[in-house]
């Protein structure tokens, strides 16, 4: 595998004949080109004990390999029927880990990762046209990152998922519930996975007169995890596909900002599906 440069560090572990388990899990390199899936492959710790045998020279060990990376896919449909018009300017993906570990949680076995937070300041532009007719609707855009582990809020909907409050404490851990059903405090998004989705919106659009109307500046935001309601694990290993209908833009929905003023919402959002490559 080729993990650090020139495979410095491993070449360092297996020349350092008192290196420990803990010093290949502590293995930890810069990481920060996720456009470009990585080579990187990793299997689980397997045990072998040695048997004496003259009548063979060599040992053949199977190991199952799986990405030490998440996979992510970004899907994208325009559902928004005319006089109406959407365009889809840019995909960009934020709060990505900069470092990536040859083990899952570099070692550890519990509690956020990775744990400084310094370390999730990675931004990835996954898509982007500047013309006027945007991004192709029905495209896939693809990136690489480094597992983020954040733990598990406790919203109950798609909505509460994208509200700090409800988000998980910095332990990982979901914020208790006071007695009128609402978090009572810790909730904190900020070093989270998300995908910010910006584009022009249309109420009336004439291709006779495109300039007769100015369109509305739109954002929506996408909190990554393992599903759409409270939890906030990018996991190692794993397939992201995450499938999203644009069809309209109305009011009083946080799950979106509009850089405007406006507010807007997902009318269909599709489930996410998560897939074991290897």
């Amino acid at each position: 595998m080729n993990f650090g440069v020139d495979n410095s560090k491993l070449t360092a572990f297996s020349n350092n004949f008192n290196a420990t388990k803990s010093d290949l899990e502590g293995i930890i390199i810069d990481y920060t080109d996720y456009k470009n899936q990585p080579n990187y492959l990793v299997s689980d710790a397997i045990e072998f004990a040695g048997v004496y045998d003259t009548t063979q020279d060599k040992v053949v060990l199977l190991a199952g390999l799986s990405y030490a990376y998440s996979w992510i896919d970004v899907k994208w449909t325009n559902k928004v029927s005319s006089p109406a018009r959407f365009t889809l300017q840019s995909i960009t993906a934020c709060n990505l880990p900069k470092s990536l570990a040859i083990e899952s949680r570099a070692g550890t076995t519990a509690g956020v990762y990775p744990p400084v937070t310094t370390e999730i300041t990675g931004t990835c532009s996954v898509g982007s046209n500047s013309a006027d007719a945007g991004l192709n609707s029905n495209s896939t855009y693809t990136f690489y990152m480094p597992e983020n582990l954040r733990g598990v809020g406790c919203g109950k909907s798609f909505q509460e998922k994208n509200l700090n409050a409800y988000g998980s404490k910095a332990d990982g851990k979901a914020p208790a519930l006071g007695g009128d059903g609402k978090p009572e405090s810790g909730g904190d998004l900020s070093k989270c996975t998300y995908i910010d989705l910006v584009g022009s919106y249309w109420y009336n659009y004439s291709t006779s007169a495109p300039d007769a109307t100015n369109p509305i500046s739109v954002r929506y935001r996408l909190y990554l995890g393992g599903n759409l309601v409270n939890d906030y694990n990018v996991r190692r290993g794993y397939h992201y596909t995450i499938t999203v209908q644009i069809s309209g833009a109305n009011s009083g929905d946080v799950r979106v900002i509009i850089t405007n003023g406006n507010v807007v919402v997902f009318d269909k959002v599709e489930t996410i599906d998560k897939v074991v490559d290897f």
